[in-house]
């Protein structure tokens, strides 16, 4: 059966914790001291119970997995656990303020961290993903790599041997993710040259050099170019292990002067530019497909700007996951086999693409989705490589026509194409960390406050440096 993903830091102290009462309600949530449960089978009484927790909007992406897990009879059950329902008794979203969210996040907080009765953590855990990041720096997780040592299908040597080096902390294995992607920006060759992931300097040469009517990612106001420079990088200057951040950083002035050297918007929704020369495009690389880019001497692929040159990122486009620290040996060893489902070359293969018939438009011709991201299991990967550059996948003729009805040839990747990209995953070196929404709406708010005039630069890195240090002296 197959499994649809679905996509869905503060660290709350103990005391922040413990202060909550367990029979405490804050306008529609409850914060009970028992968590309820969804059983997806029931199984003999003396399997060994694995509980996950995932946010109740994340439950239906796990059905088939869990029952599929649950009725191989293999000694353990997975109980999926949440704090409160997000659906009322007719079925309706329920809408929950952030205060209320804040509540529901912080019942499973203080089980993980409290309690030894959670086993599997997610990013789909929390309603605020940025919660299951700083767990993972505060030792609330076990280390992965000690399941993979005596397991012949997953372990360093069958999955991406650089994506787990980087995922690394201090040479362990917290977080796991099926399937990885990268973030990066490219631009075109003529106007950015052809070498790859740029420094922040390199960045505003290229700039300069670019016609007076270019735009960046088709934006030419501060408040859009922020989002493109910028905020992808803000979480390399805070420094979560020692609970200090870097806004006064030269890079972070460099990188805040040039986005405020441009006009602001005042906070109102603009057009793009689509028919002026374009500096950089952001892009997501999450398929084999997208491997033909590295093909094309046209496009070259640089980076976010940051000050070493390793702006581009890997990110989760699902689920990833870690094992409690204070599971049981027996149980986490329970985790470890849900979680190395999802890891082989058949279960990445299974969920990594899904197809659909439609028999009134084209018969009984599968009509496939899009790839759900790059396959971290290298077999599964080297696999779709192949599938893809064989055509494997080609949709109905129907679906390649022009508006005009005339049929087009869809070009695919070769497996030259995927080499090349293989090249490109080695040259990227850094982790996407979820930042909490408080610390980014603070930045955001002195930021555009300096584009619109109302402070200078050096007021606004003051005032980001001090606010962004109060707020995480809070969280360590």
């Amino acid at each position: 059966m197959k499994m649809t993903f679905k996509k869905t830091i503060i660290m709350l102290t103990a005391l922040m914790l413990s202060a909550v009462s367990c029979s405490e309600v804050k306008g529609n949530v409850t914060v009970s001291e028992s968590i309820s449960d969804t059983a997806v089978t029931t199984e003999p009484k003396d399997d060994i119970v694995i509980t996950m927790a995932i946010d109740a909007f994340n439950e239906d992406a796990y059905k088939d997995a869990v029952d599929k897990f649950n009725e191989a009879d293999n000694g353990y059950r997975i109980k999926l656990v949440d704090t409160e329902s997000d659906y009322d008794e007719n079925g309706n979203i329920i809408t929950y303020t952030a205060e209320e969210w804040k509540y529901k996040d912080m019942a499973i907080l203080q089980k993980i961290m409290n309690t030894d009765e959670i086993d599997i953590i997610c990013n789909g855990t929390f309603a605020n993903e940025s919660y299951y990041g700083i767990l993972a720096n505060k030792g609330a997780y076990a280390d992965l790599y000690q399941f993979m040592e005596n397991d012949p299908e997953v372990n360093k040597l069958t999955l991406n041997n650089h994506v787990l080096e980087v995922l690394e902390n201090d040479g362990c294995l917290y977080t796991l993710p099926a399937y990885f992607q990268i973030n990066t920006l490219y631009g075109d060759s003529k106007y950015v040259g052809t070498k790859e992931n740029w420094t922040f300097d390199e960045f505003a040469e290229h700039w300069g050099n670019m016609p007076d009517n270019a735009t960046v990612n088709g934006s030419r106001y501060a408040e859009n170019i922020y989002y493109t420079v910028l905020r992808g990088n803000l979480d390399t200057f805070i420094d979560y292990d020692n609970a200090e951040v870097h806004f006064d950083s030269p890079d972070y002035r460099k990188m805040l002067e040039f986005c405020g050297n441009f006009p602001s918007n005042n906070g109102e929704k603009t057009d793009y530019d689509y028919d002026v020369p374009r500096f950089v495009y952001e892009s997501t690389i999450d398929s084999m497909m997208q491997s033909l880019s590295f093909s094309n001497s046209e496009i070259t692929h640089v980076g976010f700007p940051s000050e070493n040159g390793d702006g581009a990122f890997f990110s989760a486009p699902g689920f990833m996951y870690s094992i409690s620290a204070k599971s049981s040996p027996e149980r986490q060893e329970g985790a470890w086999q849900f979680i190395r489902s999802f890891l082989t070359k058949e279960g990445q293969l299974e969920n990594v693409i899904e197809y659909y018939i439609y028999p009134d438009l084209y018969g009984d011709q599968p009509v496939w989705s899009a790839e759900f991201g790059l396959c971290i299991n290298n077999q599964a990967f080297d696999q779709m490589a192949e599938d893809i550059a064989a055509q494997k996948y080609r949709q109905p003729d129907e679906m390649y026509m022009t508006p005009d009805d005339e049929l087009f040839e869809p070009v695919f990747p070769t497996l030259e194409d995927a080499d090349k990209l293989r090249r490109y995953i080695e040259t990227v070196t850094r982790w996407e960390t979820r930042s909490d929404s408080s610390v980014s709406q603070i930045i955001q708010e002195e930021n555009f406050a300096y584009f619109a005039g109302e402070h200078d630069i050096d007021t606004t890195i003051e005032n980001i440096q001090k606010r962004a240090s109060i707020w995480i002296s809070e969280q360590s």
